[in-house]
């Protein structure tokens, strides 16, 4: 399946916005991806800072992350560090009534620790990965209750001096991908600036009627592609021109969201790579049209797909 991949730098500078609002760029990474694509992101020449959380050390629950798990690097001027530079937090909590469990594997709650399968997470001993059930697939939540949700509350520290604006990229491998899952990307007043809606990147991606041998992004890349019926794509979100407070994890159907990788960075400049989903500008969350995508020499190229709703 063909993949149409840009990779351009970017500067706040280069757009006039309306106060208070993020220009925001959603993109999916290449087949097999299951992390971000750090010598892209990092190859503008100036400062890098990222950090990953690979849950290896999660039981499920609320919890603060370093972003330190799975990777952490700081570039600056292309000289590699792995000491100092900026320092990442987040604190993730259920939202919307979830239930949560502590045990691995516990399916009576909504958002658990599951080990890693064929369905996510990486095959490393110890591995688990969130799952998130809808409340289509698990009772227990508020009554009358139509998703279930949790929150990642993002926050940075020893930025750069004269820094205008703090983590800038978000990214999330997002595994046996479901139409009900979705995400949205809150700046840090608490604004919605873009939002991740699956069936889009189902479309993107196609169907998995041959397996993966007919289409790259069927089967779990870390897991020999295993589970070769649905979909697995690494998730890039680029907030131009501000700064990206919170992320919040949506089920709301009767499925599981699967996802791992979590992955946060301040770049200056930003670069984006991956194939393009949507470019957003959130006062109306309407994506930008033809004037915008052609100063950024991007064309988007969408797949029928057929809707399916998987268990896993």
């Amino acid at each position: 399946m063909p993949v149409l991949t840009r990779v351009f730098l970017l500067s706040a500078s280069m757009f006039v916005v309306p106060a208070h609002a993020d220009v925001v760029v959603v993109t999916y990474g290449a087949p097999g991806t299951f992390n971000a694509n750090f010598s892209s992101l990092c190859s503008g020449g100036g400062t890098c800072d990222y950090g990953v959380e690979n849950f290896s050390g999660w039981s499920g629950g609320g919890f603060t992350s370093n972003f330190t798990d799975g990777a952490h690097a700081s570039l600056t001027a292309g000289a590699p560090s792995t000491t100092g530079g900026v320092s990442f937090s987040g604190t993730y909590t259920a939202t919307d009534g979830t239930t949560y469990g502590t045990t691995l594997g516990q399916t009576e709650k909504q958002w658990v620790a599951e080990p890693a399968d064929q369905y996510g997470g990486e095959p490393n001993p110890g591995g688990v990965y969130p799952e998130l059930f809808g409340p289509g697939r698990v009772s227990g939540g508020p009554t009358g209750q139509t998703k279930s949700s949790y929150t990642l509350s993002l926050s940075a520290t020893n930025l750069p001096s004269g820094a205008t604006t703090g983590i800038n990229y978000f990214g999330v491998w997002i595994s046996a991908l479901d139409p009900y899952n979705d995400l949205l990307i809150y700046n840090t007043t608490g604004q919605v600036i873009a939002q991740f809606d699956s069936s889009v990147l189902l479309a993107a991606l196609g169907n998995c009627t041959g397996g993966h041998a007919a289409n790259p992004y069927c089967g779990n890349p870390e897991d020999g592609f295993a589970d070769p019926g649905e979909l697995f794509a690494f998730v890039n979100v680029y907030d131009v021109s501000g700064t990206i407070g919170s992320v919040q994890f949506f089920n709301s159907g009767s499925t599981g969201f699967e996802s791992s990788n979590d992955t946060v960075a301040y770049v200056d400049p930003l670069v984006i790579n991956g194939t393009v989903l949507s470019i957003t500008e959130p006062s109306s969350l309407a994506v930008f049209g033809v004037g915008l995508l052609g100063l950024f020499g991007i064309t988007r190229r969408h797949r029928p797909r057929n809707a399916r709703t998987a268990l896993a």
